[in-house]
């Protein structure tokens, strides 16, 4: 990944999303692999995604952030799903998105996408309540 790229997702992250630390482009290109994102005709980053490792089976997508002027396109749902690929060829089992209980477009979205809330907390360092959702995504797991 060139560092214009990294400065254009740092921007958009920072610029889209209530973050209690800001991305630098140093940080996105010290960990570039956990990036996907949508570029345009010219180029630009016009909608991210970030996905770690949180365990050997798990996985969890942050700040999926999209151009207010590319919204309501189904790039977030693309990004999503752009993560969920990442995951499994990561062979997460389980995937995990933490989402302010005020984003009712993410809650939506997420939950279209088959997402279920397991838990709601007040995170005390960004004063916000946030839902944690789930996903299974492999095949593999065994139904309780």
């Amino acid at each position: 990944m060139k560092k214009e790229l990294a400065n254009q997702i740092s921007e958009l992250l920072n610029n889209e999303n209530q973050l209690t630390i800001k991305y630098t482009a140093e940080m996105i290109l010290r960990n570039s692999e956990n990036y996907v994102y949508i570029l345009d005709e010219t180029n630009r980053i016009i909608a991210v995604g970030e996905l770690s490792k949180v365990q050997w089976y798990q996985c969890e997508i942050k700040h999926i952030s999209v151009k207010k002027e590319n919204r309501k396109k189904g790039l977030g749902i693309e990004i999503v799903n752009l993560a969920e690929l990442q995951a499994k060829n990561h062979n997460c089992r389980i995937l995990q998105c933490t989402i302010r209980s005020n984003n009712i477009p993410s809650i939506k979205m997420f939950t279209k996408l088959g997402y279920i809330k397991s838990c709601n907390f007040y995170n005390t360092t960004s004063n916000n309540d946030v839902s944690v959702f789930h996903k299974a995504i492999s095949t593999k797991i065994n139904k309780l």
